[in-house]
């Protein structure tokens, strides 16, 4: 992620937006026969890339005050038949936004 956010103010000198947008949801089955691999992935994916895009970007957008968009899903409010992990990773990501929202306001 940080070859990528340096490769875009190069070729194009600077960042207005960065939305978060990538995700997994299979497999998709009830928590209890969820492995351990594919727990990781789904927040290594959902998440964590979260982490890397907003560490390596974050300065270039409060030079022009953009802004970061992240995507999420109804089931991180509702749940969803077997999508356990799925489902915590997006109501994770709900509150992490909340928290890059008050964290990040000051800087518009």
């Amino acid at each position: 992620m940080e070859k990528a956010i340096q490769f875009t103010l190069n070729e194009y000198g600077k960042i207005d937006v960065i939305h978060n947008n990538a995700g997994i949801a299979n497999p998709s089955k009830p928590l209890e026969i969820t492995d351990e691999y594919e727990w990781d992935k789904f927040f290594d994916v959902n998440l964590k890339s979260i982490l890397f895009t907003t560490r390596y970007g974050l300065d270039a957008l409060k030079q022009t005050q953009g802004c970061i968009l992240n995507t999420s899903s109804l089931v991180g409010e509702i749940g969803q038949e077997n999508h356990a992990a799925y489902s915590a990773t997006k109501g994770a990501l709900n509150a992490l936004t909340k928290s890059m929202a008050l964290d990040y306001a000051k800087y518009k």
